[in-house]
């Protein structure tokens, strides 16, 4: 079941099926953390947070990575906004490698596949898609190209205030090489999309998509863990929320 969990003070979370949503309560309203595969899942999300925080603006959009499930969901957050192309949106370093590497001539294959590994195909229930090991069976529905990135990290580490909050953005390959990790430096929170869960560890890409080394992976951890030692919650862009400073080194 969709569960809302009020993560810290400025942090709400919607996790239950497959992608997580994260909003980040700011002056003058909320900060997006990645919107999702589908439009239609991604709305009751944002409804549901809306009514519960108060707040009705999205005033910036963070991409951890540019894969369609973190950001095909982002219409669903523009009704009411008068200029979407004007809105924040933060991206890793090269974020459009991947976008035009699955908008070419492969783009069908591509899909067919990554549907397949996540197991679409199958029936939802006990005779088919129990679970995907990456968060709740999947259901397909509405696929919406996002909003593109115009404020692109391009240093290895940014910092950058939004709303009143500091925002630490570290480019760290995760399930792509152009990922980053995101922390709001107040709440000791840190969003490292599909760098733990959503990852399929590169002793082979499940996707045979380029970027992906073993060693890559390893330092990943290794410098979330020498740049966040402070972090008290890991929010991944699939699965569970982790709370607790030696949870959060553990998981690591």
């Amino acid at each position: 079941e969709w569960t809302l969990q009020a993560v810290s003070p400025h942090v709400i979370v919607r996790a239950g099926e497959y992608s997580v949503y994260s909003f980040v309560k700011v002056d003058g309203g909320l900060v997006a953390v990645d919107t999702g595969w589908f439009v239609n899942q991604t709305e009751p999300a944002f409804q549901e947070v809306k009514k519960t925080t108060g707040l009705s603006d999205v005033i910036a959009i963070i991409y951890t990575h540019t894969h369609a499930d973190h950001t095909n969901g982002t219409n669903a957050l523009l009704k009411g906004v008068e200029n979407p192309s004007a809105l924040p949106v933060y991206g890793p370093r090269g974020w459009e490698r991947n976008l035009k590497y699955e908008s070419g001539p492969m783009t069908s294959m591509f899909l067919r596949r990554g549907l397949s590994q996540m197991g679409v195909f199958l029936p939802i229930g006990l005779d088919g898609t129990i679970n995907s090991g990456l968060g709740g069976p999947i259901t397909m529905g509405v696929m919406q190209e996002g909003l593109a990135v115009n404020h692109e990290i391009t240093s290895d580490k940014e910092s950058h205030t939004i709303g009143g909050l500091e925002f630490v953005f570290l480019n760290t390959p995760g399930d792509l090489e152009e990922n980053m990790a995101v922390y709001l430096s107040q709440d000791k929170v840190l969003f490292i999309g599909d760098i733990l869960d959503g990852t399929f560890l590169p002793f082979m890409s499940a996707r045979w998509e380029p970027g992906r080394t073993i060693t890559g992976y390893r330092d990943t951890l290794n410098r979330l863990l020498e740049n966040f030692p402070g972090a008290e919650h890991l929010v991944s862009g699939h699965g569970i929320v982790t709370s607790g400073k030696q949870e959060v080194r553990q998981r690591l």
